[in-house]
């Protein structure tokens, strides 16, 4: 009988005991924990340079931008060229992350407010989180859309307040690509 007939099924075995175990997806609402923790931390740098160095590395690490291009330009997303998607990314992610760092002091009241996390929605590859907070008689809502990339969940949009992020964006972009169109979007996008 040759060696791997006689000793395949038990190194195979032993090799299968001893492998690392296959890493499992943090649940989405710990990555929408964590992601919001992390921003209402961030809320309180004071440091303007420190600050949006951080929002950029929580967003770089955590946010999904695909879907959300989907939502905020449902009518010209599908539309553009690879070379257009890829110009528009590459200035919306600069100015997203300033407003991101400009906006997430209206979060610096979560500091010390006794946040509770509810899974709203979860689908095989969607999710919805509610991070509710409360603080003395004040009471401030923020939803974290989550969306599975391979195996991680990632943040693809957030409503606080009422306010979806998304939507505000896509009445922005819609009222300049349908009026003076997609290079005036990017020069806008530059500009301070």
């Amino acid at each position: 009988m040759s060696p791997i007939k006689k000793y395949g099924g038990r190194v195979l075995c032993l090799a299968l005991l001893f492998s690392a175990p296959l890493e499992a997806a943090t649940p989405p609402l710990q990555v929408a924990k964590q992601f919001f923790n992390e921003l209402v931390t961030i809320s309180q740098i004071t440091n303007p340079t420190e600050k949006q160095q951080r929002v950029a590395g929580l967003i770089g690490n955590h946010f999904y931008y695909e879907p959300f291009y989907q939502k905020a330009l449902v009518d010209y997303w599908s539309q553009w060229t690879p070379r257009q998607k890829e110009q528009f990314h590459h200035v919306f992610q600069k100015r997203f992350v300033e407003n991101i760092t400009n906006k997430s002091k209206r979060l610096g009241s979560f500091q010390d407010a006794k946040v509770k996390y509810i899974l709203e929605t979860n689908s095989k590859d969607l999710a919805v989180v509610v991070a509710d907070g409360k603080l003395k008689k004040d009471r401030m809502k923020v939803r974290l859309f989550l969306v599975r990339q391979g195996k991680e969940w990632k943040v693809f949009d957030l409503e606080i307040a009422g306010a979806l992020l998304s939507r505000n964006y896509r009445g922005r972009f819609n009222f300049i690509l349908k009026n003076e169109g997609f290079e005036i979007l990017l020069a806008k996008l530059k500009s301070p």
